[in-house]
């Protein structure tokens, strides 16, 4: 049997729980995967907690069977990632009192409007740097205190997802500052904040909130009953944290100040690490939040769709066959047109509610602009490519700080041809990880950092992750794309009124 030391991660997600068993150079040793069970009766979107409970405990079994018939190594310790906001509450005796509410869930949207429309979310954005939104637990909070106040009484503790499953794991109740940043704490200072939680009207339920620890320290052992059934060696190491967001930036290895990570897969996931909080109130869109390196912060700011942009317009225009595309030949047809399409835009604001980052705005739809009758389907193709690189750029110039490289990772970055036009548009170096799991990756990392495998995150870092390619930008195309970049932005900044114009005739 090999004597090789194992870290399992765990990524418990909104549409996949999977656990990953990594070597200690960061290989994707053996993994195992369920579908997230979820309840969505109206608006709500829930999660059981047992189940999900259930899944990450057969996803743990069969990661422990596998490594022990395989002889693939010995397991040391397991990290624990899952999805942030939400609210996830259990009793005295660690049974919940409801299903946990996922960071997606609906009901609440009545409050953020209001706390929009009064100006609490204004005030409250000065203390966390976060625009809320329904997924915010201060606002789940609020509607769980009108209309399942028995739920909330019920409850000794409120906490969130990778929380629960430490408790469950380790019965230990405790979290860390990369999920409790967005509206409950002080930036600065990673300690519950009252006047931050008073203008919630939520600072009653402070008691509730769970102890903060460093994120690299928010550490206990697995229990011997839990560890004797899922297969698992006594006694090992299990971490929590941090929340996917941070996860996945540590598991692409963007640690160091000014660097970057996007993810161009079903949401434009676009962060910046910063040394300080940096929160500015000209533009308030995005989060701001704790990373898992002590003194370390991210801004992150979310376009709601980028891949699926590129799915409408090859479905459409009937380029997929079946289920597959040949993306090299489309390539090949896309690199024949230059840059900005022969005058063509598209705006990839697809999603059904609307656009979220860099501008708000819930009637904000997609659309080409341009088109002429010498224009044919790859010209709209090579359009929605750069309109999805467009938006890229425009969250980017929405950050408080300039980046120096982009660790870019999702679907799309398995394109070299998409990737290069990426850092054509932004002018910035792009780097691809090595891996896919990246979630899950960081969660191990941490872990390794938190049994003491590892003696930093940066030395966790060069250890761990390796990468695949480099793009440097042109910037002789890079200064083209720029005015047609300019072209995008006054376009949708002229197209507000109409969108609002839209939405009010269908609502007629």
């Amino acid at each position: 049997m090999s004597n090789e030391q194992l870290i399992i991660g765990i990524d418990a997600g909104t549409s996949m729980t999977k656990a990953v068993a990594f070597s200690l150079n960061g290989s994707e040793v053996t993994k195992a995967s369920r579908s997230t069970r979820l309840h969505t009766p109206d608006n709500w979107i829930e999660a059981d907690m047992d189940f999900v409970w259930e899944d990450v405990s057969a996803c743990l079994r069969e990661i422990a069977d596998t490594v022990r018939k395989q002889s693939l190594g010995v397991i040391s310790a397991i990290g624990i990632t899952a999805t942030g906001d939400g609210t996830w509450m259990m009793d005295t005796h660690g049974l919940p009192t409801r299903a946990g509410i996922m960071w997606c869930d609906g009901r609440s949207q009545a409050y953020v409007n209001a706390w929009h429309e009064d100006g609490t979310a204004r005030k409250a954005y000065g203390y966390c740097g976060t625009s809320v939104f329904p997924g915010t637990q201060a606002a789940q909070i609020r509607w769980l205190m009108d209309n399942d106040a028995d739920a909330l009484e019920k409850a000794a503790v409120v906490f969130h997802e990778k929380d629960w499953l430490l408790y469950k794991l380790t019965g230990t109740i405790s979290t860390d500052a990369t999920d409790q940043c967005l509206t409950n704490i002080d930036l600065k200072t990673a300690t519950y904040d009252p006047e931050l939680l008073s203008v919630f009207g939520v600072e009653l339920q402070i008691s509730k909130f769970p102890e903060i620890r460093p994120t690299s320290e928010n550490a206990a052992p697995i229990l011997e009953t839990v560890a004797h059934a899922l297969s698992l060696p006594a006694g090992i190491p299990v971490a929590a944290g941090p929340m996917d967001v941070s996860a996945h930036a540590l598991g692409v290895g963007a640690i160091r100040a000014r660097q970057a990570s996007s993810v161009l897969g079903t949401a434009g996931l676009h962060q910046i690490i910063m040394d300080d909080t940096n929160i500015s109130m000209d533009n308030m869109t995005g989060m701001t939040l704790c990373h898992c390196k002590p003194n370390s912060w991210i801004r992150l700011v979310a376009a709601m769709v980028a891949t699926p942009n590129l799915d409408w317009v090859l479905d459409t225009t009937g380029v997929r066959d079946g289920k597959t595309v040949d993306y090299s030949r489309l390539e090949r047809e896309l690199k024949e047109i230059p840059p900005g399409s022969a005058g063509v835009i598209y705006q990839p604001y697809l999603a059904p509610g609307g656009e979220r980052g860099p501008f708000v705005n819930t009637t904000a739809k997609a659309g080409f602009f341009g088109i002429s009758q010498s224009h044919t389907k790859y010209h709209l193709i090579r359009a929605v490519y750069e309109g999805v690189a467009f938006s890229m750029r425009d969250c980017y110039e929405h950050m408080p700080i300039e980046p120096y490289e982009i660790l870019l990772s999702g679907g799309g970055a398995n394109s070299a041809f998409w990737s290069q036009m990426v850092c054509d548009i932004v002018g910035k170096r792009i780097v691809i990880p090595d891996g896919s799991e990246y979630g899950a990756r960081g969660a191990a990392i941490n872990a390794g950092v938190a049994a003491g495998i590892f003696e930093s995150y940066e030395s966790a870092v060069e250890t761990t992750i390796k990468y695949t390619r480099k793009f440097e930008p042109n910037m002789t195309q890079h200064e083209t794309y720029s005015r047609f970049y300019e072209l995008y932005r006054n376009l949708y900044t002229a197209q507000v009124a109409i969108w609002k114009q839209r939405a009010d005739i269908l609502a007629e």
